[in-house]
C-alpha cells in the first residue's frame, strides 16, 4: 500500500511539473493569436463554417471555451490546453509500466512532462496538444485494459476523436482494427456513434458527408497519383521517400525564433525534434532486441501503421504529423533509460 501511494505522489508530481511548464510557456507568450494557421482556427471558431472535409473538434473547442472566457485573450484557452495535455504523463506511464516495468513508466512520464514539443504545442493555438493525449490513450489503452469488449469502445471513441481533430489520424484505424480483431464491430460501431453528429450536421448542409472538391482533392495529392501521371516506379519511390524524409526533417530556419520584444532564441523543439522518427527506428530496433511481445504490437503497431500509410498514401508538405509517432518515441527513450545498469567499479 505504501509503495502504491509513493508511486501515485510521484506521478502527481510529475503532472505538476508537466503543468507548470505549459502554464509557464502560455504565459510567456500572452494573449498572442501566433501565426496563419492558428488565426485561421480561431476564425473558424468564430464563424462556425470550416470546410465539411475539415476536421471540426478544435475549432468547436476553441468556440466552447471562448464563450465562456470572450475571445479577446488566449490565456483561457492555453491553460486548458496545458490541463488537457499535461494527461499526457499518466498515459505514457500506464504504457511505460504495462509493457516494461514502473521505473520505465516514470521516465516516459517525465519525458513527456518536459519534452519541448508537447510543452510548446499547449502554448499554441494548434490541436497538437490534445492530439498528443489521444494518441497516447490509445498506447495505454491497449495494453492497459484487459476486458477485449471494453478496450474496443475506448479504442473506437479515441480514433473518432483524434479523426475530428485531425483528419489524417483516421490512419490510425487499420492498426487499431487489428488490435482489436475480435472485435472489430464494437469498435466500429463505438467510433460511428462519436462521429455521426458532425455527418449528419455536414450531410444536411452539404447534401453530402464529405464534399466532391475534397475527395478530388485528397485523390489528386496521393502519392499514387504521382505514378499514375507518370507511369514512373521510379517517381513513386522518389515521393516516398521524400514523405518519409518530411517526417522528421526540420526547417533550419525554425531553429531560432522570435520572441516579444523582437529578440531572436534558440528554439530547443528543433534539435530535439530534428531527427525524432530516425531515433524511434534506432530505439525501437533496441526495444525489439530485448524480446519483442505481444504487448509491443498492441501499443506501437497503430502508431507504426499510421506512418506507414502516410508515407504510401499522402504528400506530406510539413512535419505536422510528428505527433502521431512523438509518443512512441518517447516510451522508446525511457525503454533505454529505464533499464541502463551502471558498470561496477572494478578496482585494481
Amino acid at each position: 500500500m505504501r509503495t502504491t501511494n509513493s508511486r501515485r505522489m510521484l506521478l502527481l508530481a510529475v503532472f505538476l511539473l508537466a503543468l507548470a511548464l505549459r502554464l509557464a510557456a502560455g504565459f510567456a507568450m500572452g494573449g498572442m493569436y501566433g501565426d496563419g494557421e492558428a488565426n485561421r482556427y480561431l476564425a473558424a471558431a468564430r464563424s462556425g463554417e470550416w470546410e465539411s472535409c475539415a476536421a471540426p473538434f478544435y475549432p468547436l473547442f476553441l468556440r466552447s471555451v471562448q464563450r465562456i472566457f470572450g475571445d479577446m485573450d488566449l490565456r483561457p484557452v492555453r491553460i486548458v490546453q496545458a490541463l488537457l495535455g499535461s494527461s499526457v504523463v499518466a498515459a505514457l506511464y500506464v504504457t511505460g509500466s504495462a509493457v516494461w516495468s514502473s521505473r520505465v513508466g516514470f521516465v516516459a512520464a517525465i519525458g513527456g512532462a518536459v519534452y519541448p514539443g508537447f510543452v510548446y504545442a499547449c502554448a499554441s493555438v494548434h490541436p497538437d496538444a490534445l492530439l498528443a493525449t489521444i494518441v497516447a490513450a490509445m498506447m495505454a489503452v491497449a495494453v492497459a485494459v484487459a476486458n477485449p469488449s471494453r478496450r474496443a469502445l475506448l479504442h473506437g471513441m479515441l480514433l473518432a476523436l483524434g479523426a475530428l481533430m485531425q483528419s489524417r489520424a483516421a490512419f490510425f484505424a487499420p492498426g487499431l482494427l487489428l488490435v482489436n480483431r475480435r472485435r472489430a464491430i464494437l469498435m466500429v460501431a463505438s467510433c460511428a456513434i462519436v462521429i455521426a453528429p458532425w455527418a449528419v450536421r455536414t450531410a444536411l448542409e452539404r447534401r453530402a458527408p464529405v464534399s466532391r472538391r475534397c475527395v478530388q482533392e485528397g485523390l489528386k495529392n496521393s502519392t499514387f497519383a504521382w505514378y499514375a501521371a507518370e507511369r514512373s516506379a521510379t517517381r513513386l519511390a522518389d515521393r516516398m521517400y521524400v514523405n518519409a524524409l518530411m517526417l522528421y526533417s526540420w526547417q533550419p530556419e525554425d531553429a531560432v525564433v522570435r520572441v516579444p520584444g523582437g529578440r531572436e532564441r534558440i528554439n530547443p523543439a528543433h534539435y530535439v525534434r530534428k531527427y525524432s522518427y530516425l531515433a524511434i527506428l534506432l530505439l525501437g530496433t533496441f526495444a525489439a532486441a530485448r524480446g519483442l511481445r505481444r504487448e509491443h504490437f498492441r501499443f506501437a503497431g497503430p502508431a507504426l501503421g499510421c506512418a506507414a500509410l502516410l508515407i504510401l498514401t499522402t504528400v506530406l508538405n510539413d512535419g505536422a504529423y510528428r505527433v502521431f509517432m512523438e509518443p512512441l518515441l518517447l516510451l522508446y527513450v525511457a525503454n533505454v533509460v529505464g533499464y541502463a545498469r551502471r558498470r561496477p567499479v572494478q578496482v585494481v
